[in-house]
């Protein structure tokens, strides 16, 4: 049975926290979130999300929930899961606050 990829987690307190798989940087500063927020507050993400279903049984699923405030400060919490199959199925968005956050994990 495989482990999956690891898991991280990422506040705006600049924080970041990551499972041994990852072993996230130790030097992690506050300034390195800017790239992130920036990603963030530029998209527009939908209220609710379709499940994606996938058939692929040996592919490692993601799942990535952003938790923010909007400008009122109404709290938003959107979630989303796929894996290699369905990921052309996402909203482009969500990719690219996945790949921003990966990025600061690294």
């Amino acid at each position: 049975m495989g482990k999956g990829g690891g898991d991280f987690a990422i506040s705006s307190e600049g924080k970041i926290v990551c499972s041994l798989q990852l072993r996230c940087v130790s030097d992690f500063k506050p300034s390195n979130l800017q790239p992130l927020v920036e990603v963030i507050h530029g998209v527009d993400l939908p209220a609710a999300v379709v499940p994606i279903v996938s058939l692929c049984r040996d592919c490692i699923t993601r799942t990535i929930t952003v938790t923010s405030r909007d400008f009122a400060g109404a709290l938003r919490v959107y979630t989303a899961s796929w894996d290699d199959t369905t990921k052309d199925k996402l909203p482009l968005e969500i990719i690219r606050i996945y790949d921003a956050a990966r990025e600061l994990a690294k």
